[in-house]
């Protein structure tokens, strides 16, 4: 099978997937959706990366699509901060609200360790080399109970 690939405005990848029972040829697609004064490329699905997890970090190199490391950390970065504040956000609710027996220097104890747990997933997502690094790391979030979402 195959696609249409182009830059979109922001950098990445957009792909057009013809419709099933379209009768038009992939080439008439797209000179009809891409947009006007874009270069484009038609190939085969198989230079499409398969998973989506780093979609907004896809790059067209040629007639392939490859994914740009630095966005693909920073989109790590994005997940490492919302899991984050998932997990501060009961401890916050303690101190804000102030409820009688709260110990509060335990709460902020708390809070520092998740503040050190998450300083070293920066630290790996800092140094990571490749984007299997940067998957392995979302998927130690994930088991190990950071990523709630």
């Amino acid at each position: 099978m195959q696609r249409v690939i182009f830059e979109n405005d922001e950098g990445g990848v957009s792909v057009l997937i013809p419709s099933p029972n379209c009768k038009l040829s992939i080439e008439e697609i797209a000179k009809k959706d891409v947009p006007l004064g874009k270069a484009f490329e038609i190939v085969d699905t198989s230079i499409i990366p398969n998973d989506r997890i780093f979609r907004n970090a896809w790059k067209k190199d040629g007639k392939t699509v490859g994914i740009d490391l630095d966005k693909a950390k920073e989109h790590t970065h994005v997940l490492r901060r919302v899991v984050r504040a998932k997990e501060f956000e009961p401890l916050d609710e303690q101190i804000m609200k102030k409820l009688p027996g709260t110990d509060e220097v335990a709460v902020e104890a708390d809070r520092v360790l998740v503040r050190d747990k998450y300083d070293v997933v920066q630290t790996n997502i800092d140094s990571a080399t490749d984007v299997d690094s940067l998957k392995t790391i979302i998927s130690n979030m994930e088991n190990e109970g950071i990523n709630n979402g």
